[in-house]
């Protein structure tokens, strides 16, 4: 609807607002952060910078349509006092509505008409109040005046203005009534201002505005206001109804010379705000940790705390000023949800979620045992630290900074067994943690030393003949920490190498060796060079009798010469011959190389058969033997005759020569005879 100052330019105007801002308290943003005035698309709440969840509602009555409002027919309506209701008809022309009757009678009276909102407002959601007023009376008429009104859900008002008294020649008069308590009839009023004079009609148009410090007027065509204090205003109260009252006086007939042009009722609704407080995070044991709320809403009604979803607290919401204050104290480690829900009188709500957080800031207690030294192999070797912590979790191990794992803790010492470590330094850290994470850590430096020399079995000492080309030593040493070994012939190095003991023993080759004896010599080592020394006799020896070939008997006849035996013999190492005739060494000597040939002359021999035998001897006392058979035959006589005539000659051949050792033996034999028979003579004389 266009107001009557864009249509009616030569007719003043009345213009009436009730604009209620929500109360800001001190605790607040303060008067200078929001509009003292606050347009239709500006009605929000602000709670320490937090905008509220709202939305504006405006009822606006079309003042074509009659269907808002209804007839009411008795006096229970407070401010009534001295009218008599009586009912005309509500009635709509050009825009407007009007009573058809008013009635007639001495004093005030007229009808009441009014429109229940659908869902009843607080005055601390209420934003404003419009409406447009017009009354065209005569001296005739008589004192009349419209009355538009706010009313509780029992009737009583909360507030009204009126215009009055406009007929020609009178001065018009207004009021405006903000009623501090249900039913109290004392209105507080910005005032009546007698000295407006008008010839003509009276259609105007004002304001009543409401800012953090309380409601005043606003009048476009006077200079004057009056600002009612916001602490004399209940901004709970509820409002029900909007009513319309037409008054005449004595036997006046106004009827449609009063009209109301337009209503307006606007409102912000509102759900209750509440700040949101920081998370809270403390050390466990840790004391004054409290979260603080502090919400807001005009129509504040009950809170509830709930912890993790359970309810711990919960009372009367009093006042938009309380602050709910909740300790947090005395809560193990531990994550919880705190959750506010404050509810006002319409059944709104909102709440707000602040996380504690309960830490345990105290690192783990641990002990720092000293650094520890063992035998390599030794057992039992354990570092025991003493540790505790309300909250353990696990610790790790690490080995010279590589990590052994994750093991879980009870909160109890930990033992630590460093049974088997390497040879040498290591370093032994313990990472311990608690369920916050806290940690601490130590270290223990171990050292494994060895002192013990390496065990080695000794194998027997070895010998075998020249040429042997398979024979080895095999030695099996063993030793915690193996390292290396060193092999010596005769003091000479012959091999070395490393050696494990899970690998295969240490074998030497010592085959195909020359002949001779040697000493083997072994020294093994391990990785603290502890070492262990055996020794070894090789005996070379020659096992390899010597060959020979085996030469023909000889025969020959008694007497002749030339006559010998030779023997090929073959050895490595020779050494001495001899020869037997009939078992009787006959002759003998050295046999120096195999490429010798040893002969003997077997001429002079008396008529017999002989075994002339070959003994061979080489460094290794082995021998061999071959025998040849040696005959020597008679020399035999041939007679031959040749008869020549009566002559007869016979010749004999030429005996054998006698060997000249059996001209020897005769002679000796000679010279014996005689030298008895010389010795025998002598006697007798």
């Amino acid at each position: 609807m266009t107001f009557a100052s864009d249509t009616l330019p030569t007719v003043k105007k009345v213009f009436l607002v009730f604009l209620l801002v929500l109360f800001i308290s001190s605790g607040m943003i303060g008067e200078d952060s929001v509009p003292s005035i606050l347009e239709e698309d500006q009605h929000q709440i602000h709670y320490r910078g937090i905008p509220a969840s709202s939305s504006t509602e405006k009822w606006h009555h079309d003042c074509s349509n009659l269907t808002a409002f209804d007839g009411r027919g008795d006096d229970s309506w407070p401010h009534n006092t001295g009218v008599s209701v009586t009912f005309g008809s509500i009635q709509t022309s050009d825009g407007y509505f009007y009573s058809d009757d008013v009635g007639t009678g001495s004093g005030h009276h007229g009808p009441l008409y009014y429109h229940t909102l659908e869902q009843p407002l607080v005055v601390g959601e209420f934003v404003s109040l419009r409406t447009e007023m017009e009354i065209n009376a005569t001296a005739a008429d008589r004192r009349a005046w419209l009355r538009v009104g706010l009313h509780a859900p029992d009737n009583s008002t909360i507030m009204t203005f009126q215009l009055a008294d406009p007929w020609v020649g009178v001065n018009a008069a207004y009021a405006i009534g903000i009623y501090k308590f249900e039913n109290d009839s004392n209105a507080q009023t910005p005032g009546s201002y007698p000295d407006y004079a008008s010839d003509g009609p009276v259609h105007e148009s004002f304001a009543i505005l409401q800012n953090a410090s309380g409601l005043f007027t606003a009048l476009p065509q006077m200079t004057n206001s009056c600002i009612l204090d916001a602490s004399q205003i209940e901004r709970g109260r509820q409002i029900k109804f909007i009513s319309i009252q037409f008054n005449g006086y004595d036997t006046g007939i106004l009827s449609e010379t009063m009209r109301i042009h337009d209503i307006e009722l606007t409102w912000n609704r509102t759900t209750p705000a509440i700040n949101h407080p920081s998370n809270i995070r403390y050390s466990e044991g840790s004391w004054g940790n409290i979260i603080e709320w502090k919400p807001f809403s005009d129509n504040p009604s009950t809170y509830e705390i709930l912890r993790n979803g359970t309810p711990i607290m919960s009372g009367a919401w009093n006042s938009s000023t309380e602050t709910i204050s909740v300790s947090v104290d005395g809560l193990n480690c531990a994550a919880y949800n705190y959750t506010a829900v404050v509810k006002d009188t319409l059944g709104d709500s909102i709440s707000d979620e602040v996380w504690v957080t309960v830490t345990d800031d105290t690192p783990p207690e641990l002990n720092s045992p000293p650094d520890m030294q063992y035998e390599s192999g030794s057992t039992g070797n354990v570092i025991l630290w003493l540790c505790s912590d309300l909250h353990p979790s696990h610790y790790v191990i690490r080995l010279n900074g590589s990590s052994t794992g994750a093991f879980q803790w009870d909160g109890s010492n930990i033992e630590y067994s460093i049974d088997g470590l390497p040879l040498g330094l290591t370093n032994v850290t313990i990472l311990l943690y608690d369920d916050s994470q806290n940690s601490a850590a130590d270290t223990v430096w171990v050292t494994v030393e060895d002192t013990t020399n390496p065990a080695i079995d000794s194998p027997a000492d070895v010998t075998y003949a020249e040429g042997n080309t398979s024979v080895s030593l095999q030695w099996n040493p063993t030793d915690l920490n193996p390292s290396s070994y060193e092999v010596l012939r005769n003091g000479n190095p012959m091999e070395s190498g490393m050696w494990d003991v899970e690998a295969n023993p240490i074998e030497v080759q010592v085959g195909n060796w020359t002949l001779g004896n040697y000493n083997v010599t072994i020294t093994v080592f391990d990785r603290s060079d502890n070492r262990v020394v055996d020794s070894v006799w090789i005996s070379v020896i020659d096992g390899t009798a010597p060959t020979v070939d085996s030469p023909s008997d000889v025969e020959y006849t008694e007497g002749d010469t030339g006559n010998s035996v030779t023997w090929h013999p073959v050895d490595a190492h020779p050494v001495s011959y001899e020869i037997l005739l009939d078992s009787e060494v006959i002759t003998m000597g050295s046999w120096n190389s195999s490429s010798e040939n040893i002969s003997i002359s077997v001429d002079g021999y008396a008529v017999g058969t002989y075994n002339l035998t070959l003994v061979l001897t080489d460094v290794g006392s082995n021998t061999a033997t071959d025998s040849v058979s040696i005959v020597v035959t008679p020399f035999e006589t041939t007679t031959t005759t040749t008869t020549t005539g009566s002559t007869t000659t016979t010749t004999t051949p030429d005996q054998p020569g006698v060997p000249l050792t059996g001209i020897i033996a005769i002679l000796v034999g000679i010279f014996g005879v005689g030298l008895v028979a010389l010795l025998c003579f002598a006697r007798r004389r």
